[in-house]
């Protein structure tokens, strides 16, 4: 086993509780840079670029649960937000730069995060990924729940707007840890779900679009 000892650190102040998920590191403004995005119970989120807050996000409920990731499948991430009483917040950087711009420092002054999409969806939701789960090429939001359930959303698309659609539903024997999507050797996904006892259960989704590629 290998210690690492970190020299280098800075500190970052911000208020209340958080729970283990409403935490992520990821390019929310589509700049090429990460950021840090953190969300407390009060229903705040704080987006963090370097050491500077540079926008808060209030009333969002209790905050359980974040990503960041195409989810719209429109070639920009998106920062996903997850409530615990069901509330699924969705918000883009609409904000671009010119392409005189893309060789220029980010400017913070322009970085505004704005909500595209909200949705009810079931409450109480532990764990949140994005990710291609079933090989067609789109990426989906898979959601783990305190009562052992799983679902999987895709985002439709149509004139008016759009929405989540739930794909599928898988229940666990156990109470659910952690959730990640996994390669085997031939390139194909598959979700890992912890659980308690160092077991795990492994699920594979296929689709007609994925199985003739």
């Amino acid at each position: 086993m290998r210690s690492v000892s970190f020299d280098k650190f800075f500190d970052l102040s911000f208020e209340g509780n958080i729970y283990q998920n409403a935490i992520v590191l990821g390019d929310v403004d589509n700049d090429g840079h990460n950021e840090l995005v953190i969300g407390n119970l009060a229903g705040t989120l704080f987006i963090y670029k370097e050491r500077s807050c540079i926008q808060t996000i209030e009333k969002l409920g209790m905050i359980t649960a974040m990503g960041v990731g195409d989810v719209l499948n429109c070639g920009s991430k998106a920062l996903v937000v997850v409530s615990g009483d069901g509330q699924c917040h969705i918000f883009l950087c609409l904000s671009r730069q010119s392409s005189e711009d893309k060789n220029r420092e980010p400017d913070d002054s322009n970085f505004r995060l704005e909500r595209v999409h909200i949705q009810r969806i079931p409450p109480n939701t532990k764990v949140l990924l994005i990710g291609d789960i079933d090989n067609d090429g789109l990426l989906e939001l898979v959601l783990g729940l305190t009562d052992r359930v799983v679902r999987s959303y895709r985002w439709s698309q149509n004139f008016t707007g759009g929405k989540l659609v739930c794909l599928n539903k898988w229940e666990c024997a156990n109470q659910i840890g952690n959730i990640t999507l996994n390669y085997d050797s031939s390139r194909q996904p598959s979700l890992l779900i912890s659980q308690p006892g160092g077991t795990f259960m492994r699920i594979r989704c296929q689709t007609d679009y994925a199985s003739n590629r």
